[in-house]
């Protein structure tokens, strides 16, 4: 009724003859509204899914990429980069291979303080209103709290659980922020409807007032609620993640989770412990906060634990509490290891190469890596056998044939052991397994032993802070498949560098492998057999 009142819907109408008067036509579909309780609050959707309103529409294009934390990162970035450059003109590549450029004002060159804000569009998906000819497909049924009795209701503006929606509003989102940019010269960002905005302390109210008498010129209300509308600060909640700009033109930009975010899920997990009950609905909250909390320029230690609770989604009701239970303190373990990212722009931006490759003959598994720095020429190769122990461990658990694992603990090895020099630096690893690949990239495989190897590699972002991308590379373009064959001074003789030895260093990390017997990773063990017999994307 609060929604009629304010012009959303139309109604409530008592039958579906009066719905076909004020819609003109004889014909109409509707839809169940629900509500989903959000941090506290009541979210109501519009069930277009039951309706088949959303089976019956085809999306054309394509969404262009969402401006997300990623991307307000990589602007801060840039405008760190542009304030302490020496030279006063600044050149910036593209995408497409293009460069433009400029020259930065003396202003900027005098390390100004930044600030950051975060505007909010109010009730978004309302503003937008819907065709005439659409409001046939958007009847609600309600029924009545106290007689029961069913009441209509006539959609006027987007609907909250449409896939047309999304289309149309983030087209419309964007359309404002090209305004705000190209209009009002705003430097900031687009996701939904928040608009994440960076500005020179000096100019913050003059960005302010820019944006909101351009969105006020046409006709779009933003939150004036406290916790939304706040001006522009220091540090600021922006998608979910506490963005601190206080040095940014120093170089140093400070990433970290929104504490309340991580208290939310503690909260729940000690909920859950003390009913003893794990619901569909808990598994997809928890999925759905962790996606948000895992990202390039966030690092991907919680990815993983994101991936299970996606699947156990699917399957929570053929899980042990007793197992869930290890998975949730397992997942609180690793939200207390996280630690604020700091990325700094007076680093080396040169993506750092590290090719690896692994041979299993014979029942031997062997590694190599090459490791090319181009920013310093430096280049150094290495090789080994994996310990017998650990090929037997992988053996027991996944079968005879574990090239996959092997191809993995090269890729985690190379990482663990250039620790130093991978520090907040953009690393390209090459790989020439697809399946070793697939599972680190998406922290998915029906291997236990493969899965602990992948927690390993991403557990590594905490340390190392670095922002990491696995690459494709055929095996005979792989230099790394000489080391992982024992011929090490071939590949250093290739590429003018040095054999170094890392067996140390392996035989540590084949140690924290070949362990299973920790209550922390049996969840692991447990719902891999589920996903193994009836899920097979995990």
């Amino acid at each position: 009724m609060k929604e009629c009142d304010q012009g959303f819907l139309e109604g409530p109408f008592d039958s579906m003859d009066e719905v076909r008067s004020v819609l003109g036509s004889d014909n109409f579909v509707c839809s169940r509204r629900f509500v989903i309780m959000q941090n506290g609050k009541p979210r109501v959707i519009d069930d277009s899914k039951e309706s088949n309103i959303n089976a019956s529409y085809t999306a054309v294009d394509r969404l262009a990429l969402l401006q997300d934390i990623d991307f307000v990162s990589s602007l801060a970035f840039t405008i760190s980069r542009a304030c302490r450059s020496e030279s006063p003109q600044f050149e910036l590549p593209l995408e497409d291979g293009t460069v433009i450029g400029g020259f930065v004002h003396a202003d900027f060159r005098n390390h100004p303080q930044w600030a950051v804000r975060c505007l909010d569009l109010a009730k978004a998906y309302k503003q937008v209103p819907i065709s005439e000819a659409s409001r046939p497909f958007g009847v609600l049924v309600l029924h009545q709290p106290g007689t029961g009795t069913p009441k209509f209701l006539i959609t006027r503006s987007l609907p909250f659980g449409a896939c047309a929606s999304v289309f149309a509003f983030n087209r419309i989102s964007r359309a404002l922020w090209f305004l705000a940019v190209k209009l009002m010269k705003i430097i900031g960002g687009c996701f939904y409807d928040d608009f994440p905005l960076i500005e020179p302390e000096i100019t913050t109210q003059v960005a302010s007032s820019a944006i909101e008498h351009l969105l006020s010129c046409l006709g779009w209300v933003y939150s004036s609620d406290p916790a939304k509308s706040r001006p522009f600060e220091p540090e600021c909640d922006v998608l979910g993640v506490r963005i601190n700009v206080c040095h940014l033109s120093q170089g140093c930009l400070k990433l970290k989770n929104k504490p309340s975010r991580v208290e939310k899920l503690k909260s729940l997990f000690n909920s859950l412990r003390e009913a003893r009950k794990f619901t569909k609905r808990d598994a997809q909250v928890i999925h759905g906060t962790l996606n948000f909390m895992t990202s390039f320029v966030m690092g991907h230690s919680l990815k993983l634990a994101c991936r299970v609770f996606a699947n156990l989604s699917k399957h929570h009701a053929s899980v042990d509490f007793n197992r869930v239970d290890l998975l949730l303190r397992w997942t609180e373990s690793l939200l207390d290891n996280i630690e604020p990212r700091i990325l700094d722009c007076r680093g080396e931006m040169t993506p750092l190469l590290i090719f690896t490759d692994a041979a299993f003959e014979d029942g031997a598994a062997t590694w190599g890596c090459v490791v090319i720095d181009p920013s310093t020429g430096a280049a150094e190769v290495s090789g080994g056998s994996v310990p017998d122990f650990l090929v037997k461990c992988w053996q027991n658990l996944a079968g005879e044939q574990i090239i996959t694992q092997a191809e993995a603990f090269a890729v985690l090895l190379a990482r663990r052991a250039y620790e130093a020099l991978v520090k907040q630096r953009r690393v390209i690893f090459f790989v020439d397994n697809e399946a070793a690949r697939y599972a680190l990239i998406h922290a998915s495989s029906p291997s236990v032993s493969l899965l602990k190897i992948v927690q390993s590699f991403h557990s590594c972002s905490q340390s190392d802070s670095s922002i990491a991308w696995l690459e494709r590379v055929p095996s005979p373009s792989n230099i790394a498949d000489l080391p992982s064959r024992g011929r090490l001074d071939d590949a250093a003789h290739l590429i003018n560098g040095k054999v170094v030895d890392l067996t140390s260093v392996a035989q540590v990390i084949s140690l924290e492998l070949s362990v299973f017997d920790d209550p922390s990773f049996d969840f692991l063990v447990t719902f891999s057999n589920v996903a193994s017999e009836h899920h097979p994307f995990l």
